[in-house]
């Protein structure tokens, strides 16, 4: 019997065993933690995913074959499939910087569902998946019961030496409030420049309660030299502007594999990508209209910089599919697609979207990208405190007043630093629009635009590029170029898999 663990759980290798061979396998899916677990004998190849499905893993069934692996190119490299676009996925990549549900670049290639246990035997693939309603239960909660779930957690995962991502922001505090609660000081790690707000504010909080900090610094040759290394993690779904998980990690002197306490859903109760205020409350009551109409305002301004993807006359020069899925039809299905996924409720469905998919796809991207150097930890995902998370009264899960009451009762002084959101002029750690004009980000573009020849026309590409260099506009489409190029250069690596459409 092979059986082998991606992420953290709690449960031995030898209680794991014993489950497989009592046929216990649905008490493997109700672990503390966030794991993927494969085991396999002589008989048959069993993956269980843990309730968020936040580790990624990825199969293949064809035929009666059953190809797995940590990621679409391994399971590319061990089923010999050629490789074409799912052009849907690429579409949701380009609007939404994720890919939705199960999808990944590759239609044939599919992610292992959350809550999930995946059986192959004599030839058939077998599933079984818990539902949301399964894993949650309704009833009420207080922002007390909700804060000693999360401190429960962050002292239930703590290690040897523990190093928290720091920024100037709400959930990384919250963290940090917790472990100084529970006696440990953490190691801090905040990435940027000098100037940049997360860097200053993460400084002052570590002089003054005498943390040790250290900065990373990222800058455009890092993106160039680890940009083949980041596809191949990710499958091609994690685009340009989001490589710094994999960089800065690598480029600190922290003991590797280390527990690395990260803030990711730390926006469950903190945000909700649809505001705040008595607008969000009224459109609460409206959700059939509500719903679309803000997912139709997102597409068209793309997470708020009054910019889509591409320009209606850049469709011309698209391949038919991918043009049908940027165009018009293409546009209205998508909008069905996440309407469809907010379960027909406004506040509490942009929330599941945000940990059902959000987290699930977009974070898990950046969660992967660390654990190269990091062991990380993700205590806004425990289980019990999204439970309790929902089951808050509304006020508790507006703005941010959940995350200043913990913060409050953890370590109030922590709320006497500035928050980024409280800056006019945040310094951001990383300087896209301007690297994206070099000449080194340009020539590598325009050198290699006809590896994408069969999706979307050079001079197209070209155009896009000059107007980026002249106004600094096309930050969010290049970055997908980029990441596309890169992902295509790794999938041509493979020799026995010519690229085609």
């Amino acid at each position: 019997m092979r059986i082998r663990t991606i992420g953290y759980l709690a449960k031995t290798r030898e209680e794991i065993a014993a489950a497989f061979e009592k046929n216990r396998l649905e008490e493997l899916l109700h672990l503390e933690g966030e794991y993927i677990i494969v085991i396999e004998d002589e008989k048959r190849t069993v993956v269980v995913s843990s309730y968020y499905g936040i580790c990624q893993y990825f199969y293949a069934y064809i035929g009666s074959n059953f190809y797995h692996g940590e990621t679409v190119f391994e399971v590319l490299q061990k089923s010999g499939l050629k490789w074409k676009y799912n052009f849907s996925a690429l579409a949701d990549l380009a609007c939404l910087q994720h890919v939705l549900e199960d999808d990944t670049l590759h239609p044939d290639i599919r992610r292992v569902p959350p809550a999930t246990i995946l059986i192959h035997s004599n030839g058939t693939l077998t599933r079984k998946s818990l539902s949301w309603a399964e894993i949650h239960k309704r009833g009420k909660s207080t922002p007390e019961e909700t804060l000693e779930s999360f401190n429960s957690s962050c002292r239930r995962w703590l290690g040897d030496v523990n190093v928290l991502s720091m920024s100037g922001g709400f959930d990384s505090r919250v963290i940090l409030s917790a472990l100084l609660r529970l006696g440990v000081k953490p190691l801090l790690l905040s990435m940027g420049f000098e100037d940049t707000t997360d860097v200053v504010i993460s400084k002052e909080i570590a002089r003054f309660f005498g943390l040790s900090l250290e900065t990373v610094s990222v800058d455009l040759e890092d993106y160039f030299a680890s940009g083949l290394e980041i596809v191949k993690l990710t499958g091609g779904t994690k685009t340009a502007e989001n490589w710094h998980t994999y960089i800065y990690p690598r480029k600190s002197h922290f003991p590797l594999g280390c527990n690395f306490f990260v803030g990711s859903n730390g926006e469950f109760a903190r945000s909700i990508h649809a505001g705040h205020d008595a607008t969000a409350s009224i459109a609460n009551l409206f959700p059939s209209l509500a719903v679309p109409w803000r997912w139709r305002l997102k597409l068209k301004t793309i997470a708020g910089k009054g910019q889509r993807p591409f320009r209606d006359a850049e469709l011309g020069g698209m391949c038919e599919e991918l043009r049908n899925e940027l165009g018009p039809s293409g546009y209205q299905r998508r909008v069905a697609k996440l309407t469809a996924l907010c379960h027909k409720t406004f506040l509490e469905g942009f929330r599941r979207f945000l940990i059902e998919q959000g987290v699930r796809t977009f974070i898990s991207n950046g969660l992967k990208l660390y654990s190269g150097r990091f062991s990380w930890r993700a205590p806004f995902i425990d289980r019990d405190w999204v439970e309790s998370v929902m089951n808050l009264p509304q006020k508790f899960k507006s703005g941010s007043n959940w995350h200043r009451f913990a913060i409050a009762q953890n370590e109030p002084r922590l709320l006497d630093f500035p928050f980024e959101k409280d800056i006019p002029k945040p310094v951001h750690y990383a300087r896209y629009p301007e690297w994206f004009a070099t000449k080194r980000t340009v020539g590598f573009i325009v050198s290699n635009a006809g590896i994408l020849e069969d999706v979307l026309a050079a001079k197209v590409v070209r155009s896009i590029i000059e107007e980026h260099v002249r106004l600094r506009s096309r930050t969010r489409t290049l970055s997908f170029l980029i990441s596309q190029i890169f992902w295509r250069l790794a999938v041509n690596s493979l020799t026995c898999l010519p690229a085609q459409r």
